[in-house]
């Protein structure tokens, strides 16, 4: 799992919001959620704008029976492409507002689950949007079991089909949107035989598991340690070009590029041919998987 981290988190789910209130006050669906939590104590925006945190408590406090059933048909509209939130705003502007848009502000190149899949939009003939969503959303608490969750922001986890199929309604502890993907887990190389750095069978990945809930949690529901032995090539790529670019050999490419590279960290990048800097790991898949074997071989200090 790879944490997501968004410098204007706060604007997005503002824009979040107010979508999900003007289509809902369009639709006349906006009274019946939001009088409906009142009446527990809490309001739509609360809801909404629920902080990891906040949803724990949420699903300790609020009743999974009697939820009026606006909250799943809002994330339905949502969650369709070539539906969308669809309101008037302040200004007169038309809008539609879907899952499509969401991903696009949040960034999101690879799923945060397992950072092996993309999870790009593809073009796409609809009347709104001309794109098609391959990212998911997983309900961190499964809205069949929690639905007045079913649009609250931090509840909405973008991810591939495989982990969100995988997932289900299984429970994880921890949620990208609050982990320091540093100190939950580390991949690890091992050398198996003599020949390794012409036979990848010769080279196995080990992840070692800092966090033990981490691993007792996410790592056995989404699989990640039977999922990441199948990419002991990368790891015996990784160990191959340490061999042949050493630090002399990079120190004389920075000078003889003098000008296309402007970092011994840029040529790093271009030999380990994936993203090294943790704000870039959500950027192509297998780049944490990357790094860590990259830092192993002393590729990066």
């Amino acid at each position: 799992m790879i944490p997501i981290h968004i410098p204007n988190l706060n604007e997005i789910i503002e824009e979040f919001y107010q979508a999900v209130k003007a289509f809902s006050e369009s639709k006349t669906w906006f009274d019946t959620v939001n009088n409906w939590l009142v009446g527990k104590g809490y309001t739509l925006e609360q809801v909404v704008k629920a902080k990891p945190y906040e949803l724990a408590i949420l699903i300790r406090e609020l009743p999974k029976v009697g939820t009026p059933q606006e909250f799943k048909k809002i994330y339905s509209e949502f969650s369709n492409s070539s539906k969308g939130l669809k309101y008037i705003n302040t200004n007169g502007d038309r809008i539609v507002y879907s899952g499509i848009d969401l991903i696009e502000r949040l960034g999101i190149n690879v799923c945060p689950y397992c950072n092996r899949t993309y999870v790009q939009s593809i073009k796409n003939k609809n009347q709104y949007h001309k794109k098609r969503r391959t990212c998911e959303f997983d309900h961190f608490y499964p809205q069949s079991e929690y639905p007045f969750l079913a649009i609250s922001f931090y509840n909405l986890i973008p991810s591939c089909k495989t982990c969100n199929h995988i997932k289900g309604k299984n429970p994880i502890q921890f949620s990208p949107y609050e982990i320091n993907g540093e100190s939950l887990v580390e991949f690890k190389y091992k050398i198996e035989g003599i020949d390794y750095l012409t036979d990848p069978k010769q080279v196995s990945i080990e992840i070692d598991w800092k966090n033990q809930e981490f691993y007792e949690s996410n790592g056995k529901v989404f699989g990640l340690d039977d999922l990441y032995k199948n990419h002991n090539d990368i790891a015996q790529e990784i160990l191959l070009k340490r061999h042949i670019y050493n630090d002399s050999r990079i120190d004389e490419l920075l000078e003889e590029y003098e000008g296309l590279f402007s970092s011994k960290e840029e040529i790093i990048q271009m030999i380990a041919g994936n993203y090294i800097n943790e704000e870039d790991l959500g950027k192509r898949p297998l780049s944490k998987l990357t790094r860590d074997i990259a830092r192993e071989v002393k590729f990066i200090k």
